[in-house]
């Protein structure tokens, strides 16, 4: 009898521990099992509807604070843009996956789930809200500006780049963008700035090209070119260069046009060539004379391009320009110090050389009655020739010294005559040529090179 009473017992209690068993498992299909955390919050214990409520009391309470540029600061509440849970099965999927006959493990171990955090936002309350913000207030925004290049600067001699300025305007839907974002992930803080909602310059002085520009245009005004026309040395600076130089879409810009106009100027104030000029004689007359081929002439168009290069390449540098026509000498009209000075009224000539008169003599010149008048003007030796035979229409004139300058007008010996100077040219002259005695035909021909100056006036 009593070991029936004792099997009677064991199996009370076992029946009691099967139904305390099932009794929690069932209790679990409606709540959620010991260390159960939902967004790192304990809810062990609890039902979905507690859950919920705990959910929507968290967000009825939620707020966001706000910063930005020059140290502003807003807020927007959960009540303020109508903020609600959007509930969905989430909660009644994690019931439903737990093992409830396994209760028991659940002390043992955590289970840990996080929610979408899917939410309503009143689209109308919270444009409203963000245009009320602070950061929206007129007087709170300044508008970006973007880096540029100065002016040039005669003090440094140089340009210098400008940054540029964020600025305090912000993106009015990059905020609500932003603000979506954050009340979504539940965050209690947003900074504007770092979440890129304020509108930036389009360019910075970290650009690339603008950098570029900035490298070339100071390059540019770095030249120093000293060019010596002929004696006259004429400086160009970055002062002048700097009102030639523009940006450009990737690199600086040369205005190749106004380079070519310096050059048009330099060369109308300089060039010789088909000038005329005041010619001081000997005998301290002056005399206008053109200077017909003589002279110096500027290559305007390679001028301009040599020119453009060097101030490209920044050069610092003494130079001559880029001539078509060279003169022999410097100073004016390039007839310098060393020049043969016919003058054809009193039909003598003057050989200087070096600022020295070297020698003087009587010559012969174009006969006047026949048409044959030696023109006057600024000229230069073509060349010179020894032992040449001279022809022209009605005549063939062998010469010890033959030294044209003014097509085939030049000055040669003439053997054939026993007198010179006075007015035989008058009724008795050349063809054109000047006729020299031969001894000093051939003192003169020493001296002579090509370009070598003859002035011939009346």
């Amino acid at each position: 009898m009593k070991k029936k009473g004792t099997i009677a017992v064991i199996i009370f209690f076992i029946s009691a521990l099967v139904l305390f068993y099932f009794s929690v498992a069932f209790i679990f299909s409606s709540r959620f099992l010991p260390n159960t955390f939902i967004d790192n919050k304990d809810v062990s214990y609890k039902t979905e509807e507690e859950v919920r409520e705990w959910i929507s009391r968290d967000v009825d309470h939620y707020t966001l604070t706000i910063t930005g540029r020059e140290d502003l600061e807003d807020s927007v509440t959960a009540g303020e843009i109508g903020l609600r849970y959007n509930f969905s099965d989430e909660l009644s999927d994690i019931l439903r996956r737990q093992t409830t006959y396994l209760w028991p493990l659940a002390y043992v171990g955590s289970q840990i789930y996080d929610l979408t955090h899917s939410v309503i936002i009143d689209q109308d309350l919270l444009n409203n809200r963000v245009k009320n913000l602070v950061f929206f207030d007129p007087k709170n925004i300044t508008e970006p500006k973007d880096a540029y290049i100065s002016e040039y600067d005669p003090k440094t001699g140089s340009y210098t780049l400008i940054p540029s300025i964020p600025g305090s305007k912000p993106d009015i839907q990059a905020v609500m963008n932003a603000i979506c974002t954050a009340v979504d992930h539940r965050d209690r803080l947003l900074d504007l700035d770092t979440q890129g909602c304020y509108y930036a310059p389009d360019l910075t002085e970290e650009d690339p090209y603008l950098q570029k520009n900035l490298e070339a245009m100071n390059r540019f005004v770095s030249a120093h070119i000293v060019t010596d026309y002929m004696g006259d040395e004429v400086e160009l600076t970055g002062k002048e260069i700097s009102q030639w130089v523009e940006q450009g879409p990737y690199t600086a810009i040369l205005d190749r046009s106004a380079v070519k106009d310096y050059v048009k100027q330099q060369a109308k104030a300089h060039d010789t060539y088909g000038q005329h000029y005041d010619f001081t004689a000997t005998d301290g007359s002056v005399h206008r004379l053109a200077s017909y081929s003589f002279g110096y002439q500027t290559d305007r168009s390679k001028e301009a391009e040599e020119l453009s290069r060097l101030i490209k390449a920044g050069e610092t540098i003494r130079r001559t320009p880029v001539l078509a026509r060279e003169a022999y000498n410097k100073g004016q009209a390039g007839i310098g110090d060393s020049y043969v000075e016919i003058n054809l009224s009193a039909q003598h000539l003057y050989l200087y050389y070096q600022g020295m008169m070297v020698l003087e003599t009587d010559f012969v010149s174009g006969n006047v009655a026949k048409g044959n008048t030696t023109p006057a003007g600024i000229y230069g030796i073509t060349y010179k020739e020894r032992d040449a035979t001279l022809r022209g229409a009605t005549y063939t004139s062998f010469v010890h010294y033959w030294m044209p300058f003014n097509g085939d007008i030049g000055m040669h010996d003439a053997t054939w005559r026993s007198e010179f100077g006075g007015d035989i040219y008058l009724t008795n002259g050349s063809h054109g040529c000047v006729n020299l005695p031969l001894s000093a035909a051939g003192q003169i021909y020493e001296y002579m090179a090509k370009g070598f100056p003859v002035v011939c006036f009346y």
